[in-house]
């Protein structure tokens, strides 16, 4: 998981709902039924679930500390699906303590290394990898109208989300291309039966995108499809002022609220 800066998330409690504007307009999908489709639970059944399931927030302050404005946006995009969401007064192992004593069902906690909900219920753990990029992926399946079966997607980036991406999108049957400027990744996945980009420069060859990358500022205009569309749930997002200002409304990013949406309904099976 990439450390988050306050910066990038500080607007998300006061922004979450043009966000989820952008979301539908870009996919035809809203959290709810987005973070259905990624957890492969029936909307209805999902709806039950938000109205059973409290869900407590909890501050971390080991390794780096806590990053300003985390625990509240989580709220944020929690309270937005319907879910009953507090963030702890305590902190840490008080603050998993006070989650159960004020009848949380469900933790979300985020350390430098992991995030993840538990459902203390049901003893179900949800790693945001997994939850971001099968979310990242049915946003994709969305844009796409609904169907990524036999689609030629090139993925960049093959880290912890990107590998997580891979199977998602094996699950969907899409085409998978995969770039990465690692030549060992590049290796291993072509050992593995993959098709790989090993050039950045023909990059523009190909329409749909999903970029799992953590290095902000490389993707170009000039380096991208006319008519590109780009799931990314990279941080910091790839593309350049230029590339993102030209490509803004084929671009599908964020920091936090599509990653959450899905870990919370992943939380509720």
């Amino acid at each position: 998981m990439t450390r988050l800066i306050e910066d990038w998330i500080k607007d998300i409690r006061d922004d979450i709902e043009k966000y989820e504007e952008k979301l539908v307009e870009k996919t035809g999908l809203n959290f709810l039924s987005l973070a259905s489709n990624a957890s492969n639970i029936p909307i209805d059944d999902l709806l039950a679930s938000i109205k059973e399931n409290k869900i407590g927030v909890i501050p971390i302050t080991s390794g780096k500390g806590i990053i300003g404005s985390f625990a509240s946006s989580v709220e944020a995009v929690l309270r937005f699906m319907g879910f009953d969401a507090f963030v702890t007064v305590d902190t840490d192992v008080a603050g998993m303590y006070e989650a159960h004593q004020r009848g949380a069902a469900i933790i979300f906690l985020a350390d430098d290394k992991k995030f993840i909900a538990i459902n203390l219920k049901k003893n179900i753990f949800v790693d945001n990898d997994l939850a971001t990029a099968a979310g990242f992926v049915s946003a994709m399946e969305g844009a796409a109208g609904g169907n990524l079966k036999d689609m030629e997607i090139l993925l960049i980036g093959c880290g912890k989300v990107g590998k997580e991406i891979v199977n998602e999108l094996q699950r969907k049957n899409a085409d998978i291309v995969v770039h990465d400027k690692n030549k060992s990744v590049l290796e291993e996945m072509e050992r593995k039966g993959f098709r790989v980009l090993k050039d950045s420069n023909h990059i523009k060859k190909y329409r749909w995108i999903m970029d799992a990358t953590s290095t902000g500022n490389w993707l170009k205009k000039d380096m991208l499809h006319p008519a590109v569309f780009i799931a990314t749930p990279g941080v910091p997002i790839s593309l350049d002022f230029e590339a993102y200002k030209h490509y803004k409304d084929r671009v599908l990013h964020d920091y936090l609220p599509i990653g959450v949406a899905v870990m919370a309904a992943m939380a509720c099976k």
